[in-house]
């Protein structure tokens, strides 16, 4: 089970470069990929994220930032966060839920990216140069807690398949 973890969350971060990666209209790649590296992880937000993703299953709404088109995983509603802010705040139940734990649709992808990549530094030969250091040190200290909702949420999403 720590492989499948491990895997899935190789897959969502590489899912994440790739999409902070993909050509974007002006300096918005960069200005997007800073704020990733700046966002503050912290105790109140890891478990308001939390409460969001069991929220969101428990009500069945999609919470869908990644899809596969034509063989190719691509950002919904855009590359850049703005676009995939806006795209996901306007999917059905979405902003009720994230209201009810104080976070806009920027604030949740900010630190999904946040907590994907800097979990992803902690895997063995992964490369997190890119990563705020004082996020790594944060899931470093939390890994089990991160980790056994990440398994729960994947064994759900495996469940509903």
């Amino acid at each position: 089970m720590r492989d499948r973890v491990q895997r899935g969350l190789l897959c969502a971060s590489l899912i994440l470069v790739a999409a902070m990666l993909s050509p974007v209209a002006g300096a918005s790649q960069a200005d997007d990929a800073a704020a990733v590296r700046d966002f503050k992880l912290n105790t109140d937000y890891l478990h308001r994220w939390m409460a969001v993703k069991r929220n969101a299953a428990d009500q069945g709404v999609r919470m869908r930032l990644f899809k596969m088109h034509d063989g190719k995983m691509t950002a919904v509603g855009g590359n850049s966060l703005n676009a995939m802010s806006a795209h996901l705040d306007a999917e059905p139940g979405v902003h009720a839920i994230l209201a009810e734990h104080d976070m806009s649709a920027r604030g949740f992808i900010l630190g999904s990216f946040a907590l994907m990549s800097a979990r992803l530094a902690l895997i063995p030969h992964a490369e997190g140069s890119n990563v705020n250091p004082d996020n790594v040190a944060f899931v470093k200290a939390h890994k089990d807690e991160i980790d056994r909702f990440i398994r729960q949420n994947l064994q759900a999403h495996a469940n509903t398949r």
